[in-house]
């Protein structure tokens, strides 16, 4: 019924935050670090398949779209920025042609993130709900442009908003960013065996048409189990198991 999924998208048990709404504890410099190194590594990639193919289909899009789609404020926590910044910061060290939108519900964040980017008008920011905006910004996006959708909620993310972005752009990549614990346990919480079907870390997933995820489990001492999973179409995406990434479909990634 909708009121069971109500609690499926608003009951999970979420780490500290403050007034603006953000989550941040010790596991974030870790975090914020892999997403500036994960960043570095798809700009190369998206670069790249943006020449070959523009060799290939002179009007073939250009610009690189990156979608926030949890951006906080952008202020440090944990003596690490927030991921708008980490996202300027790494792009650049490009010479891509790029836009980029941050989203998020807390006025006083988009405030903040109004003043980060100034009159760039390669930024856009959005006050509202992601599942909202992001298919909007997509609507605005040419087909086959090559991006990426950061979804990094203080909880479980809209998987209905993730599952229609694939749908809807294939060539943009998706990240997540999921506290697992939390997930298993709103799955054995009796309030959500309304749910049909009933909440399912694999299946919420499964449900997002990528070809191809790979995962980085929680780091040590991480109760939550805070994982990234990165979605491809581009099957040659290597695992990256430099900073600890396995393809979802090994053992491992299980």
């Amino acid at each position: 019924s909708p009121g069971c999924k109500l609690l499926v998208r608003g009951g999970l048990e979420r780490m500290p935050i403050g007034n603006s709404g953000v989550g941040s504890s010790w596991v974030t410099p870790d975090k914020q670090v892999t997403l500036g190194a994960l960043l570095s590594l798809q700009h190369i990639i998206a670069k790249n398949a943006i020449a070959n193919r523009k060799r290939k289909w002179p009007q073939a899009p250009t610009t690189y779209c990156h979608i926030d789609a949890y951006a906080g404020d952008g202020s440090m926590r944990e003596g690490v920025p927030g991921s708008p910044v980490v996202f300027m910061d790494a792009i650049a060290k490009t010479d891509m042609e790029f836009r980029a939108s941050f989203v998020d519900e807390v006025r006083a964040n988009t405030f903040a993130l109004d003043r980060l980017v100034g009159d760039d008008g390669r930024y856009t920011v959005h006050t509202g709900d992601c599942a909202v905006f992001v298919p909007r910004i997509l609507e605005s996006v040419p087909r086959h442009a090559i991006g990426l959708l950061y979804c990094d909620p203080n909880g479980w993310p809209d998987i209905e908003m993730v599952q229609k972005a694939a749908r809807m752009r294939p060539k943009i990549d998706i990240l997540l960013r999921l506290p697992a614990t939390a997930r298993k346990r709103q799955i054995g919480n009796a309030r959500y065996r309304c749910v049909d079907p009933p909440p399912n870390l694999a299946g919420d997933i499964a449900s997002v048409e990528k070809k191809l995820w790979i995962v980085r489990g929680p780091i040590d001492g991480d109760a939550w189990h805070w994982m990234f999973l990165f979605g491809t179409n581009y099957t040659d995406f290597p695992a990256w198991r430099k900073h600890g990434f396995v393809f979802m479909d090994t053992k491992a990634g299980q």
